[in-house]
């Protein structure tokens, strides 16, 4: 780890760095040095349960005798200790998580003691989002499968561009009423 906090044995790593930037720098220096890489990638969700999906696959566990719940992901039954909400939908996903587990009870705080602070997701910690704000978050997750269509298509040789097919049908229609307005 100090390696990789070392930025290249210059200044120590700042606070505001690139975090994940500096991790692909010092994975492409220990490969171009022929070092081993000394991380194991957390497949099975274990530690880490990234939120970034376009459907839960977790559920919210109350083990008997436990007062936390507890996240346990659906595909590989770990129950991990660590939550990222990255991206989007996983801001989405953790906001909803934090009202559903009532973490902000439970760690001792209130909404108005952290008000003042800045927060990115689409609502505060523990707050319900507006009509307005909801909306706004769910066409995220429209656009996620969209991404993954497109993603899909392209796995197996086929340009699929649903905003260029849109351009085109809307080009095509505008094409058509100038031709006959009646």
């Amino acid at each position: 780890m100090d390696r990789l906090d070392a930025s290249n044995g210059e200044e120590p790593f700042p606070e505001d760095g690139n975090d994940q930037g500096r991790l692909h720098e010092h994975l492409l220096e220990l490969g171009e040095r022929g070092d081993p890489v000394p991380y194991l990638v957390d497949s099975r969700c274990g530690i880490f349960q990234c939120l970034y999906e376009a459907e839960p696959q977790w559920d919210m566990q109350h083990p008997a005798g436990s007062l936390l719940p507890r996240l346990r992901n659906t595909l590989t039954g770990e129950t991990p200790i660590v939550l990222h909400g990255n991206g989007h939908t996983g801001r989405w996903f953790l906001s909803c998580l934090w009202r559903e587990m009532d973490f902000l009870k439970r760690v001792g705080l209130s909404q108005e003691e952290l008000a003042h602070l800045p927060f990115d997701g689409p609502v505060a910690p523990g707050t319900f989002p507006d009509e307005a704000t909801e909306k706004n978050w769910l066409s995220t997750f429209q656009l996620y499968r969209i991404i993954e269509t497109q993603m899909a298509y392209a796995r197996v040789g086929v340009e699929w561009d649903p905003w260029k097919i849109a351009a085109e049908a809307g080009n095509k229609v505008a094409s058509d009423e100038l031709q006959d307005p009646y």
